[in-house]
Protein backbone atom coordinates (compact mmCIF):
# COMPACT_ATOMS: atom_id res chain seq x y z
CA UNK A 1 0.00 0.00 0.00
CA UNK A 2 1.60 3.27 -1.17
CA UNK A 3 0.79 7.09 -1.54
CA UNK A 4 2.84 7.43 -4.79
CA UNK A 5 3.16 11.26 -6.17
CA UNK A 6 4.23 13.17 -9.31
CA UNK A 7 4.48 16.48 -9.36
CA UNK A 8 5.49 18.55 -12.36
CA UNK A 9 5.56 22.22 -13.12
CA UNK A 10 7.04 22.90 -16.37
CA UNK A 11 8.08 26.44 -17.95
CA UNK A 12 8.89 27.90 -21.01
CA UNK A 13 13.25 28.20 -21.33
CA UNK A 14 15.01 31.12 -22.57
CA UNK A 15 15.62 28.68 -25.04
CA UNK A 16 12.33 28.10 -26.12
CA UNK A 17 12.57 24.38 -25.11
CA UNK A 18 10.12 23.35 -22.56
CA UNK A 19 11.84 22.86 -18.96
CA UNK A 20 10.91 21.59 -15.47
CA UNK A 21 11.01 24.10 -13.05
CA UNK A 22 9.87 22.00 -9.86
CA UNK A 23 9.64 18.62 -9.78
CA UNK A 24 8.79 15.98 -6.63
CA UNK A 25 8.14 12.20 -7.06
CA UNK A 26 7.72 9.97 -4.73
CA UNK A 27 7.42 6.36 -4.65
CA UNK A 28 6.05 4.38 -6.86
CA UNK A 29 5.91 7.49 -9.13
CA UNK A 30 8.95 8.65 -11.30
CA UNK A 31 9.33 10.10 -14.47
CA UNK A 32 12.40 10.42 -17.24
CA UNK A 33 14.21 13.83 -17.68
CA UNK A 34 13.04 15.80 -20.47
CA UNK A 35 13.80 13.87 -23.67
CA UNK A 36 13.65 16.89 -26.98
CA UNK A 37 12.17 13.69 -29.56
CA UNK A 38 10.68 16.21 -32.47
CA UNK A 39 12.54 17.52 -34.60
CA UNK A 40 9.51 19.48 -36.33
CA UNK A 41 8.85 21.26 -32.50
CA UNK A 42 12.69 20.79 -30.77
CA UNK A 43 11.09 22.80 -27.98
CA UNK A 44 8.47 20.47 -26.82
CA UNK A 45 9.35 18.47 -23.68
CA UNK A 46 8.43 14.62 -23.88
CA UNK A 47 8.31 12.76 -20.65
CA UNK A 48 7.97 9.47 -19.47
CA UNK A 49 6.16 8.02 -16.04
CA UNK A 50 7.88 4.73 -14.96
CA UNK A 51 6.45 2.75 -12.40
CA UNK A 52 9.07 0.24 -10.72
CA UNK A 53 6.82 -1.78 -8.77
CA UNK A 54 5.08 -3.85 -11.78
CA UNK A 55 1.38 -2.32 -10.91
CA UNK A 56 -1.17 -0.42 -9.28
CA UNK A 57 -1.91 -3.01 -6.01
CA UNK A 58 -4.76 -2.40 -3.47
CA UNK A 59 -4.52 0.32 -1.21
CA UNK A 60 -2.18 1.83 -3.52
CA UNK A 61 -3.21 6.25 -3.42
CA UNK A 62 -1.38 7.79 -6.50
CA UNK A 63 -1.03 11.18 -7.30
CA UNK A 64 -0.07 13.03 -11.02
CA UNK A 65 -0.08 16.53 -10.96
CA UNK A 66 0.75 18.35 -14.23
CA UNK A 67 1.05 22.17 -14.88
CA UNK A 68 2.07 23.43 -18.26
CA UNK A 69 2.73 27.28 -18.04
CA UNK A 70 2.49 29.53 -20.87
CA UNK A 71 4.46 28.92 -24.19
CA UNK A 72 5.36 25.28 -22.74
CA UNK A 73 4.57 21.95 -24.93
CA UNK A 74 4.73 18.57 -23.25
CA UNK A 75 4.40 14.97 -24.22
CA UNK A 76 3.34 12.71 -21.51
CA UNK A 77 3.01 9.00 -21.98
CA UNK A 78 3.73 5.81 -19.47
CA UNK A 79 6.60 3.22 -20.05
CA UNK A 80 3.93 0.73 -19.92
CA UNK A 81 0.88 -0.78 -19.30
CA UNK A 82 -1.48 -0.19 -16.40
CA UNK A 83 -1.55 -3.53 -14.12
CA UNK A 84 -4.28 -3.48 -11.46
CA UNK A 85 -3.93 -6.52 -9.26
CA UNK A 86 -6.24 -8.03 -6.84
CA UNK A 87 -6.59 -8.05 -3.26
CA UNK A 88 -5.73 -11.10 -1.46
CA UNK A 89 -7.31 -12.44 1.90
CA UNK A 90 -6.82 -10.65 4.57
CA UNK A 91 -5.93 -7.28 3.11
CA UNK A 92 -7.02 -4.16 4.79
CA UNK A 93 -8.93 -2.45 1.44
CA UNK A 94 -9.25 -3.81 -2.22
CA UNK A 95 -9.50 -1.10 -4.36
CA UNK A 96 -6.43 1.21 -5.61
CA UNK A 97 -7.13 4.80 -6.63
CA UNK A 98 -5.62 7.39 -8.85
CA UNK A 99 -5.86 11.54 -9.38
CA UNK A 100 -4.40 13.19 -12.38
CA UNK A 101 -4.91 16.80 -12.63
CA UNK A 102 -3.74 18.62 -15.03
CA UNK A 103 -3.69 22.12 -15.72
CA UNK A 104 -2.75 23.98 -19.43
CA UNK A 105 -2.09 27.65 -19.14
CA UNK A 106 -2.61 30.20 -22.23
CA UNK A 107 -0.36 29.30 -24.79
CA UNK A 108 0.66 25.66 -23.72
CA UNK A 109 -0.35 22.33 -25.50
CA UNK A 110 -0.12 19.51 -23.44
CA UNK A 111 -0.69 15.83 -24.87
CA UNK A 112 -0.98 13.00 -22.32
CA UNK A 113 -1.30 9.68 -23.86
CA UNK A 114 -0.80 6.55 -21.28
CA UNK A 115 -0.57 2.90 -21.80
CA UNK A 116 -3.40 0.64 -21.87
CA UNK A 117 -5.44 -0.05 -18.26
CA UNK A 118 -5.30 -3.80 -17.71
CA UNK A 119 -7.54 -4.61 -14.54
CA UNK A 120 -6.85 -7.92 -13.33
CA UNK A 121 -9.73 -10.59 -12.07
CA UNK A 122 -11.00 -9.46 -8.71
CA UNK A 123 -9.63 -6.28 -8.82
CA UNK A 124 -11.24 -3.32 -8.63
CA UNK A 125 -9.73 0.51 -9.69
CA UNK A 126 -10.82 4.19 -9.18
CA UNK A 127 -9.25 7.32 -11.46
CA UNK A 128 -10.16 10.52 -11.43
CA UNK A 129 -8.96 12.96 -14.08
CA UNK A 130 -9.28 16.73 -13.98
CA UNK A 131 -8.26 18.98 -16.78
CA UNK A 132 -8.24 22.61 -16.43
CA UNK A 133 -7.41 24.06 -19.71
CA UNK A 134 -7.44 28.18 -20.20
CA UNK A 135 -8.60 30.41 -23.33
CA UNK A 136 -5.68 29.48 -25.33
CA UNK A 137 -4.47 26.25 -24.12
CA UNK A 138 -4.66 23.09 -25.42
CA UNK A 139 -4.91 19.69 -24.61
CA UNK A 140 -5.50 16.15 -26.31
CA UNK A 141 -5.47 13.11 -24.74
CA UNK A 142 -6.19 9.53 -24.81
CA UNK A 143 -7.22 6.72 -22.10
CA UNK A 144 -7.91 3.22 -22.72
CA UNK A 145 -9.11 -0.10 -20.91
CA UNK A 146 -8.58 -3.32 -21.83
CA UNK A 147 -11.56 -6.21 -21.01
CA UNK A 148 -8.85 -7.69 -18.60
CA UNK A 149 -5.69 -10.03 -19.54
CA UNK A 150 -7.06 -11.56 -22.35
CA UNK A 151 -4.12 -14.38 -23.13
CA UNK A 152 -5.17 -15.35 -19.87
CA UNK A 153 -8.80 -15.73 -20.49
CA UNK A 154 -9.89 -12.97 -18.02
CA UNK A 155 -12.00 -11.24 -19.35
CA UNK A 156 -14.58 -8.82 -17.58
CA UNK A 157 -13.78 -10.99 -14.53
CA UNK A 158 -12.54 -7.35 -12.28
CA UNK A 159 -14.86 -6.17 -9.68
CA UNK A 160 -14.96 -2.55 -10.92
CA UNK A 161 -13.10 -0.18 -13.06
CA UNK A 162 -14.57 3.53 -12.39
CA UNK A 163 -13.27 6.24 -14.46
CA UNK A 164 -14.38 9.80 -13.72
CA UNK A 165 -13.22 12.97 -16.00
CA UNK A 166 -14.15 16.51 -15.90
CA UNK A 167 -13.02 19.39 -17.99
CA UNK A 168 -12.83 22.90 -16.42
CA UNK A 169 -12.77 26.31 -18.32
CA UNK A 170 -12.48 29.56 -17.23
CA UNK A 171 -13.40 28.24 -13.70
CA UNK A 172 -16.02 26.84 -15.02
CA UNK A 173 -16.77 22.84 -14.74
CA UNK A 174 -17.68 22.90 -18.96
CA UNK A 175 -18.24 18.59 -18.89
CA UNK A 176 -18.04 15.31 -16.71
CA UNK A 177 -17.78 12.17 -18.07
CA UNK A 178 -18.22 8.62 -15.76
CA UNK A 179 -17.35 5.24 -17.44
CA UNK A 180 -18.58 2.81 -14.45
CA UNK A 181 -17.68 -1.05 -15.13
CA UNK A 182 -18.87 -3.72 -12.87
CA UNK A 183 -19.33 -7.00 -14.53
CA UNK A 184 -20.24 -8.95 -11.06
CA UNK A 185 -23.46 -6.27 -10.89
CA UNK A 186 -24.40 -7.06 -14.88
CA UNK A 187 -22.85 -7.59 -18.07
CA UNK A 188 -20.80 -4.84 -19.84
CA UNK A 189 -20.02 -7.17 -22.86
CA UNK A 190 -23.06 -6.02 -24.81
CA UNK A 191 -24.32 -3.53 -27.21
CA UNK A 192 -24.19 0.54 -25.44
CA UNK A 193 -21.12 -0.91 -23.80
CA UNK A 194 -18.38 -2.89 -24.68
CA UNK A 195 -20.23 -4.51 -27.32
CA UNK A 196 -18.47 -7.95 -27.36
CA UNK A 197 -15.01 -6.13 -28.11
CA UNK A 198 -12.18 -6.05 -25.46
CA UNK A 199 -10.72 -2.68 -25.41
CA UNK A 200 -12.25 0.83 -25.03
CA UNK A 201 -10.85 3.64 -25.26
CA UNK A 202 -11.64 7.79 -25.15
CA UNK A 203 -9.73 10.94 -26.53
CA UNK A 204 -10.67 14.04 -25.34
CA UNK A 205 -9.50 17.07 -26.66
CA UNK A 206 -9.57 20.60 -24.99
CA UNK A 207 -9.03 23.74 -27.16
CA UNK A 208 -11.16 26.53 -26.04
CA UNK A 209 -11.41 29.31 -28.39
CA UNK A 210 -10.90 27.21 -31.52
CA UNK A 211 -12.87 25.80 -33.92
CA UNK A 212 -14.01 22.82 -32.52
CA UNK A 213 -16.36 22.30 -35.63
CA UNK A 214 -14.02 21.51 -37.80
CA UNK A 215 -12.38 19.19 -35.28
CA UNK A 216 -15.58 17.16 -34.94
CA UNK A 217 -16.00 16.93 -38.46
CA UNK A 218 -12.47 15.83 -38.86
CA UNK A 219 -12.73 13.44 -36.22
CA UNK A 220 -15.72 11.35 -37.94
CA UNK A 221 -14.66 11.29 -40.86
CA UNK A 222 -11.56 9.80 -39.90
CA UNK A 223 -13.64 7.16 -38.13
CA UNK A 224 -15.36 6.68 -40.89
CA UNK A 225 -12.51 5.83 -42.80
CA UNK A 226 -12.04 2.67 -40.16
CA UNK A 227 -15.08 1.19 -40.90
CA UNK A 228 -16.86 -1.42 -39.25
CA UNK A 229 -15.57 0.69 -36.39
CA UNK A 230 -17.44 1.28 -33.50
CA UNK A 231 -16.73 5.19 -32.66
CA UNK A 232 -19.03 7.83 -31.21
CA UNK A 233 -17.83 11.61 -31.50
CA UNK A 234 -19.34 14.56 -29.63
CA UNK A 235 -18.54 17.71 -29.02
CA UNK A 236 -18.35 19.35 -25.72
CA UNK A 237 -20.70 21.97 -23.61
CA UNK A 238 -19.61 25.47 -24.93
CA UNK A 239 -17.73 24.33 -27.77
CA UNK A 240 -14.84 23.93 -26.02
CA UNK A 241 -13.60 20.87 -27.34
CA UNK A 242 -14.76 17.16 -28.69
CA UNK A 243 -14.78 13.75 -27.27
CA UNK A 244 -14.71 10.48 -29.09
CA UNK A 245 -15.13 7.01 -27.49
CA UNK A 246 -14.56 3.83 -29.36
CA UNK A 247 -14.45 -0.25 -28.81
CA UNK A 248 -12.18 -2.73 -31.03
CA UNK A 249 -11.41 -6.15 -30.84
CA UNK A 250 -7.36 -6.28 -30.45
CA UNK A 251 -4.88 -4.59 -29.05
CA UNK A 252 -3.07 -3.32 -32.55
CA UNK A 253 -6.07 -2.02 -33.85
CA UNK A 254 -6.43 0.12 -30.48
CA UNK A 255 -2.58 1.58 -31.83
CA UNK A 256 -3.97 2.03 -35.11
CA UNK A 257 -6.97 3.96 -34.06
CA UNK A 258 -5.00 5.86 -31.57
CA UNK A 259 -2.16 7.07 -34.08
CA UNK A 260 -4.96 7.63 -36.27
CA UNK A 261 -7.13 10.12 -34.55
CA UNK A 262 -4.25 11.80 -32.45
CA UNK A 263 -2.61 12.43 -35.94
CA UNK A 264 -5.97 14.29 -37.13
CA UNK A 265 -6.60 16.19 -33.66
CA UNK A 266 -2.84 17.49 -33.65
CA UNK A 267 -2.86 18.96 -37.62
CA UNK A 268 -6.57 20.46 -37.06
CA UNK A 269 -5.03 22.21 -34.16
CA UNK A 270 -1.90 23.46 -35.35
CA UNK A 271 -0.88 21.98 -38.75
CA UNK A 272 1.28 19.62 -37.66
CA UNK A 273 1.46 15.76 -38.11
CA UNK A 274 1.59 14.03 -35.01
CA UNK A 275 6.01 13.14 -34.36
CA UNK A 276 6.60 9.67 -35.08
CA UNK A 277 9.11 10.16 -31.94
CA UNK A 278 6.04 11.06 -29.53
CA UNK A 279 3.91 7.81 -31.31
CA UNK A 280 6.78 5.30 -30.75
CA UNK A 281 6.98 5.76 -26.82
Amino acid sequence: MTSGVLDVDLVRGRDGRTRVAQLIHQFPQRVTVPMYLDENEPGRAHLCVQNPSAGVFPGDRLQTRIHARAGTALYLTAQSATQVFASHSGSETDHATAAVDITVSAGATVEYFPKTVIPHSGSDYRQTTTLTVELGGVYVGWESLAAGRIGHGERNRYRRCDLRTSVLTDGRVRARDRLLLQPVAGGVSGPGVLHGQDYLATLIVVAPGQDMDAMLSSLRAEAARHEPLRCGVSALPGGVGVMARVVVDRAPTLTRIERAMRSVATHQLSGRAASSAAVRM
